[in-house]
């Protein structure tokens, strides 16, 4: 079938962005886009991430349906479901289905791999995220044999039904040459390619020195990817964004709506500021105290962030805190006089 996004999908999202804003503009703390690891499982082991070997068990089909519910009358606009692999979950049709009824814009990440179970589930969806790390040989190595099969055929099935679809990848040792290799992916497979530096918010106990690039290597890549970025590929940043990066791996602090319009859930019910303090902090428990209490706790709780290289939301952050220079490739070659030099 092929379509193009719903109008109550647009809306949702349109309602997500009005509501990072007010929240950016007002200092009103709300939990507009939580981002959910419903679950710890997944049938992939990835060489950089560890989330499998930390076992925590599944909320059961009730309790995640009533955290949606308290979400939305928290002022929830937007939920991204990850894990793990959140389609190893039976009931995630039934989570998204509640998302949807309550407004919210629903996104979704996963590897791929048992997507064709799941093909209806595109329809309720608002974008999908494929985690990709290269070319077949590149990604079979971090992944393991046949991971990449499955995904050329989730990428056509997101544009057949008019999905938008991210292509996220984590940048490591292994794969810091390929990034050309992940933009040409992305334009072929109609998509926008997001590019994440490795590092904790992957992994509480794998030895990450071992996965770290020489900076030189790293910090090429990222202007590599800044310079696809100004011809007009498809890639996610901004002039703004990608001078951040240039720094890696230093993360200087940045204005951020980490634990003031962005949340973090785990799968156990504990909410976070975000997916990287989640490795820093206690949380506040959200099935003991409730999803709105919990979030007011955590204002509570100092956000000690050295910085961000999560690029998705460094980029969301400089689109709010400083729009003008934050404003994507994409968009400034459309206004005259605009595109970045």
């Amino acid at each position: 079938m092929s379509g193009r996004r719903s109008p109550g999908r647009r809306l949702a999202t349109l309602r997500a962005g009005v509501g990072l804003a007010r929240a950016r503009w007002t200092g009103r703390r709300r939990p507009v886009v939580v981002s959910w690891a419903v679950t710890h499982r997944c049938n992939l082991r990835c060489a950089y991430c560890d989330v499998p070997d930390r076992p925590l068990a599944d909320l059961p089909t009730p309790r995640a349906l009533d955290l949606i519910d308290q979400m939305a009358v928290a002022g929830t606009r937007a939920v991204s479901f990850n894990g793990g692999e959140p389609l190893m979950r039976e009931d995630i049709g039934a989570l998204v289905d509640r998302c949807g009824r309550r407004g919210m814009a629903v996104s979704l990440s996963t590897n791929g791999v048992l997507l064709d179970r799941h093909l209806p589930l595109l329809d309720r969806l608002s974008s999908l995220q494929l985690s990709v790390d290269g070319p077949r040989e590149v990604h079979e190595a971090l992944r393991g044999p046949g991971s990449w099969q499955p995904l050329p055929r989730a990428a056509a099935a997101a544009r057949e039904r008019g999905v938008p679809l991210v292509l996220s990848a984590v940048l490591a040792r292994h794969n810091v040459d390929a990034v050309d290799d992940l933009v040409d992916l992305a334009s072929a497979w109609g998509a926008r390619l997001s590019v994440l530096p490795v590092g904790p918010v992957h992994a509480h106990s794998v030895d990450l020195e071992e996965l770290y690039p020489p900076v030189d290597r790293m910090r090429a890549a990222l202007a590599r990817l800044a310079d696809r970025a100004r011809e007009g590929a498809p890639v996610l940043g901004s002039p703004s964004s990608f001078a951040y990066l240039a720094a890696w791996p230093d993360a200087p602090p940045i204005p951020c709506l980490a634990g003031r319009g962005l949340a973090k859930l785990s799968a156990d019910g504990r909410l976070f500021p975000c997916a990287i303090l989640e490795h820093r902090t206690a949380g506040s428990n959200a099935l003991d105290r409730g999803f709105a209490a919990a979030f007011d706790a955590l204002a509570g709780d100092p956000l000690r962030c050295g910085g961000c290289h999560c690029t998705k939301t460094l980029q969301l952050n400089r689109l709010l805190f400083d729009p003008v220079a934050a404003l994507p490739y994409r968009v400034r070659a459309r206004i005259p006089g605009g595109r970045a030099r």
